[in-house]
């Protein structure tokens, strides 16, 4: 089944996807946010495109595990992709993902300034492989 991991973010959206035998997951692009719902629309598109049957949205959550005004936003944004699509949401913990992702950049010789578009995507497939891990179906 393909699987959507999406890395929600004020200005920006990473989207992932998984492979058919969710196998792999491949940081597919980034997304200009303008506001929640063009968010949420392009995620719907952006799923339909690939043949998504679920998607996997990164949940923010404070260090000490609590939910903040960020996860707040995250779960009204859900209720915007639920409301356009009929496909089912599941959440992972995304806490440290963007820093990984970071990390994997700046170990890859890739410079802050070029990793702009590129660090959502790749926290985004951090999160759908992090879902991938905990969910495998065997």
């Amino acid at each position: 089944m393909i699987i959507m991991g999406i890395d929600f973010g004020d200005a920006r959206m990473g989207i992932a996807f998984c492979d058919e035998e969710e196998r792999m997951a491949f940081a597919k692009e980034t997304v200009k946010v303008t506001s929640l719902d063009q968010a949420a629309e392009e995620a719907v598109l952006k799923a339909k495109e690939e043949g998504a049957r679920l998607l996997v949205v990164g949940m923010p959550r404070n260090m000490d595990g609590s939910l903040g005004p960020r996860a707040e936003k995250t779960w009204r944004f859900i209720a915007l992709l639920q409301s356009k699509c009929e496909l089912p949401v599941e959440t992972v913990d995304e806490r440290l993902t963007t820093m990984a992702a970071h990390t994997l950049l700046h170990e890859a010789g890739i410079k802050k300034g070029r990793s702009k578009g590129v660090v959502d995507a790749l926290a985004a497939k951090l999160i759908l492989e992090s879902f991938m891990k905990r969910y495998k179906r065997e």
